[in-house]
């Protein structure tokens, strides 16, 4: 069995996976820009640091909640769990977005303009629907 005591635990397990992984995303990433040629890395890793910058303050504010709210709400009940999960995600979830948006992620622009453009149809298609009833 794997050993999980002691100096190498689970949490070495779970480091050496994560390190695995980035190994096989450079080794897969080389090969594709082998064979491809440019990948617009620039572009990419623009993309992921606003990401990321959003991500981190998703972090702060999902475990921000939590603390705010596990010392006024127990978790012995399925409501009070409910309540610290979905404020929590709620919160971390508005703060992704305003700072994605601050940032102006291209991501997050083109998800924004799909809602949109599925809650309300330009014009032409809502009067061919109109016409329609």
């Amino acid at each position: 069995g794997v050993m999980t005591r002691g100096m190498f635990g689970v949490e070495a397990l779970g480091a050496a996976f994560a390190l695995g992984d980035v190994v096989q995303l450079v080794v897969m990433w080389i090969m594709l820009k082998r064979h491809t040629g440019s990948l617009a890395e620039r572009s990419i890793l623009v993309s992921l640091a606003k990401i990321s910058c959003g991500s981190i303050f998703l972090a702060l504010g999902v475990q921000g909640t939590k603390m705010l709210f596990g010392s006024h709400f127990g978790t012995n009940t399925l409501f009070e769990i409910a309540l610290q999960g979905g404020s929590a995600a709620l919160a971390g979830l508005t703060l992704y977005v305003v700072v994605c948006w601050l940032l102006r992620s291209k991501e997050l622009l083109h998800f924004i303009a799909s809602i949109r453009r599925r809650i309300a149809p330009n014009p032409e298609q809502l009067e061919l629907f109109e016409q329609e009833l």
